[in-house]
């Protein structure tokens, strides 16, 4: 049988067989249509908790969660307190052996493009960039997306990781503009107004940081007495000749700049563009959204290709947080799509570009904008969501499209860089559903939506398990001197134990007696309308071992619902609702339009060519099946099996 020589591997976050073969059949993805003729594919079972964290990890070293070591979206460490996690997205988290550094061992040069959970790098002779990956917020980035405006904003949607003590929208005044030089004409007296915020910086475990230097902009409003006030000029400097300055029209991108900010490290460039959303023509009010601001530097290995792949492929922008400004009704869905276009595109031509450039034998990349698009809108295409309304759901399904079609750019850019001795493999790490019910399971503390009513942290509240109190800015905080329960991140209920916890109130001869109390309130939840109960399963920790879930940073009690109750109608906050989701259930589930099985494409020398696989494949059995093609050695805490049923006859 022939071997192939290389392996690229493309990553499409919660990408579903179901939506690729329906959009291939319609012809809107040809590249992936063409990968699926030449291959092999499969509906692909992921590893539970069925997230991101946990399965991009999965899908490179064979190893369920409790081996690898992630088993959530964020990490606990014994002694730090309950509410203090740390992104489980750093790649020290990852106990098991990677594809990566298996083929480093053997002289094997990987390039990583943006794997998610890759950062800091742990290879010592490829290629590296970024891979932090995580969905709310990127460890390099200087500052996330931000938005201005003359009248009062939505503070942040907390799907979006950010201290409620710091908002990323401001309200700012308008005011005749003073001191500024080189002003085209304007019929109108030229109005001003200025930008402050802080930089966002963290420290070195991944807790944010407010500590680098308050920055400032100011922006020129301009006008004539025919349209009114029509255009703006930001600047950091108020010159609007300084080559820095951008011109800005109402609804429209401006042209990318750079400047320097003041951060706990040092002085550092950062890259960055600005839309102009909103601009009264009598100059009374305006609304500015700023991009992402990306650093020049610092996210790639070695460090000089950042600058290269600035100069060749223009400024790098990651989707972290990118639901947030339209869930905050800062921005539209055009808004939010041309950002998501943006990166699948800059990655396309980045992948080209090294691909053809560099030397390699091992390909991973990773887009995570169809997971986005998922979590916004894909209860908005299902009539069985209670997201759903009919007048969105063509611009709904657009949006879906659309995505899959940004990420047919991707895999063609990919594609169309390889010989014919690479074995190509196309996965996703979970599925997604709709939204269908009004409830909530409850994930993090600190922020409104984690106290809608009928989330698992009030129904511990409910049953005697957790006290809330009043908190800062109006937020219920929980009351650690007299809450024994709670859900702080995931499928978890940690119990706060004395001894072990520093706020420990829990002695340890009622630890079990509170851990079955903690499982009886929750089978206890009932929808209340239908009388349901939510729960599939609530188990003790050790009980979940079966499953792959085990180690230190399990919570004490694990839970999954039924697929049919997921995030809230948050009737109490100004912001949109997500109507997607994936975190809390069985990794075996489908609706009417929506699964929860990932999918995996192999095509490659020796591989069966259109072909659909009448079973599933289990996550793990990617890395494994992946080394033994290549004749690599298989990674070491790897505990799936080589997948021989997808190899054609000698």
């Amino acid at each position: 049988m022939a071997r192939p020589k290389k392996l690229a591997l493309i990553g499409l976050d919660s990408a579903s067989i179901d939506f690729i073969e329906r959009f291939a059949r319609e012809g809107r993805l040809p590249n992936i249509a063409r990968l699926m003729e030449r291959g092999l594919r499969t509906e692909t079972i992921s590893v539970m908790p069925v997230g991101t964290a946990e399965n991009w990890r999965t899908i490179v070293t064979g190893a369920y969660a409790g081996t690898h070591g992630v088993t959530a979206m964020s990490m606990g460490r014994r002694g730090d307190p309950l509410e203090k996690r740390r992104s489980a997205f750093f790649s020290d988290n990852c106990r098991a052996e990677c594809l990566w550094e298996v083929a480093e061992k053997v002289g094997k040069k990987p390039l990583l493009l943006k794997y998610t959970g890759s950062w800091p790098p742990t290879i010592t002779q490829g290629i590296q960039v970024d891979g932090f990956g995580d969905p709310e917020w990127n460890v390099h980035e200087i500052s996330p997306r931000l938005c201005f405006a003359s009248y009062p904003l939505a503070s942040d949607h907390p799907h979006v990781t950010s201290p409620q003590w710091i908002s990323r929208a401001y309200e700012v005044e308008i005011g005749p503009a003073t001191g500024w030089s080189n002003l085209p004409e304007s019929d109108l007296p030229p109005l001003e107004t200025t930008l402050k915020f802080i930089p966002r910086t963290y420290g070195a475990k991944g807790q944010t940081e407010y500590s680098g230097k308050e920055k400032t902009f100011y922006v020129a409003i301009i006008g004539d007495t025919q349209n009114g006030y029509k255009q703006a000029i930001f600047s950091e400097d108020k010159d609007a000749a300084n080559p820095k300055g951008l011109v800005l029209q109402p609804g429209c991108w401006s042209d990318w700049t750079k400047s320097d900010f003041e951060l706990p490290e040092g002085k550092r460039t950062g890259v960055f563009r600005v839309k102009l959303i909103e601009l009264a023509p009598d100059g009374t009010r305006i609304k500015i959204y700023m991009s992402q601001i990306f650093p020049t530097t610092g996210w790639t290995r070695p460090s000089s290709l950042a600058e290269e792949l600035l100069e060749k492929i223009g400024p790098y922008q990651e989707l972290s947080g990118i639901l947030g400004p339209w869930l905050s009704y800062w921005v539209d869905e055009d808004t939010i799509l041309e950002e998501v276009e943006y990166q699948a595109r800059w990655l396309a031509a980045a992948a080209k570009y090294l691909l053809q450039n560099k030397q390699w034998d091992l390909f991973f990349t990773q887009w995570h904008g169809i997971d986005h698009m998922d979590h916004g809108f894909l209860g908005g295409i299902d009539p069985l969501s209670n997201t759903y309304d009919p007048e969105r759901e063509e611009l709904c399904w657009n949006i879906i499209t659309k995505t899959y079609e940004w990420a047919d750019v991707l895999v063609g850019a990919v594609l169309d860089s390889l010989d014919d001795d690479t074995l190509v493999v196309l996965t996703s790490d979970h599925g997604h559903l709709p939204v269908r019910a009004n409830l909530r399971m409850g994930l993090s503390l600190g922020i409104k939506e984690s106290y809608h009513r009928d989330d698992v942290n009030e129904q511990l509240a409910k049953h005697g398990l957790l006290t809330f109190k009043d908190g800062p800015y109006g937020f219920p905080v929980v009351d650690w001197s007299k809450t024994k329960a709670c859900v702080t991140r995931a499928n978890y209920v940690e119990i706060n134990l004395k001894g072990r916890e520093p706020h420990g109130i829990v002695e340890p001869e009622e630890y079990e007696t509170v851990r079955n109390q903690v499982i009886k309130a929750l089978d206890s939840m009932q929808d209340p309308e239908t009388g349901d109960y939510i729960m599939t399963w609530t188990m003790k920790k050790e009980e979940a071992r079966f499953l792959g879930i085990y180690g230190d940073d399990v919570g004490d009690v694990v839970f999954f619902a039924k697929a049919e109750y997921s995030r809230p109608h948050q009737e109490k906050l100004r912001v949109r609702m997500l109507s997607g989701n994936h975190h809390f259930y069985l990794p075996d589930v489908r609706f009417n339009l929506g699964m929860m099985h990932a999918v995996t494409i192999f095509a490659g020398p020796g591989i069966k060519r259109g072909v659909k696989r009448d079973q599933p494949i289990n996550m793990v059995d990617i890395a494994p099946t992946v080394a033994n093609l290549l004749g690599l050695p298989t990674p070491a805490n790897s505990e799936g099996k080589v997948l021989t049923d997808i190899l054609a006859e000698p």
